[in-house]
């Protein structure tokens, strides 16, 4: 590193020629510095001139840095793995933020090799989230939970959510459909669902009367399963009512026929 630096300087002004000939006047098809430009990914005046700028010092120091974070990683993720619980049996673990096992609960014994990421929902259950594995032999095996099934999930699925975007910060979830629809004069009553199927609180409702286009309403959103209000200008034969959340997706429709 010491004697490339100290080259460096000298042959600057020549790669950076060169990089300039390349970039103007190209080079044959067979010339061999094509192969080297698709392996480094860069000119040869600035794949050099990268690598004489780097500093032995704050390699090192970096390079200490990488392990004590990689000893803390590993030393975090020895609690989860409890003795007697290895391999194809034992393949779905709940471990809390610092690696220490969730509850003696878990982990869970599933006869058989994994296949995919386990579901977590509500699925069966409308008070208390269930985890939903399934072993290469085709097992789907439901275990129940102690949370709330409206309980947050930083990471429910594969990908993260239904639109596989694999970024927490997405919210692909849609609002649940409305139910118990009535007409009292000209006011739609319903119950609402909420923000995420049917946990919290929708953005927006949408109205569409006699299959016209849907329309968003001021009626005041309510949580999920609370009644909720929309006045309408006349009473229609068929009135479609559904939900909003506050990124945009939206709900199944739910229609109500005179």
């Amino acid at each position: 590193m010491d004697a490339l630096a100290r080259l460096a300087p000298v042959a600057r002004p020549l790669l950076r020629q060169v990089d300039n000939a390349l970039a103007t006047l190209g080079a044959p098809p067979e010339h061999p510095v094509w192969g080297l430009l698709r392996r480094v990914g860069a000119t040869p005046g600035d794949a050099v001139g990268f690598v004489a700028d780097l500093e032995p010092g704050r390699l090192r120091t970096a390079a200490e840095e990488l392990r004590a974070r990689a000893d803390g990683y590993a030393s975090a993720a020895v609690p989860s793995r409890l003795s007697g619980w290895e391999g194809a049996s034992a393949e779905v673990y709940a471990v809390r933020a610092d690696g220490r096992p969730l509850s003696q609960a878990w982990p869970k014994l599933t006869s058989d090799w994994m296949v995919a990421s386990p579901l977590v929902g509500s699925f069966g259950d409308s008070e208390r989230k269930v985890v939903v594995a399934l072993t290469r032999s085709g097992t789907m095996l439901a275990y129940r939970t102690g949370a709330p099934a409206c309980s947050p999930s930083s990471w429910p699925r594969f990908h993260h959510d239904e639109a596989n975007s694999g970024d927490m910060r997405r919210d692909a979830t849609p609002p649940g459909a409305p139910t118990a629809l009535r007409l009292e004069g000209k006011t739609l009553r319903f119950a609402s669902p909420g923000d995420d199927l049917l946990c919290g609180r929708p953005a927006a409702y949408e109205i569409s009367t006699d299959s016209r286009t849907f329309e968003r309403v001021s009626a005041e959103p309510v949580a999920a399963g609370e009644t909720a209000s929309v006045a309408l200008q006349s009473k229609p034969k068929a009135v479609s009512v559904r939900a909003v959340d506050e990124q945009g997706n939206v709900g199944r429709p739910a229609t109500l026929r005179r």
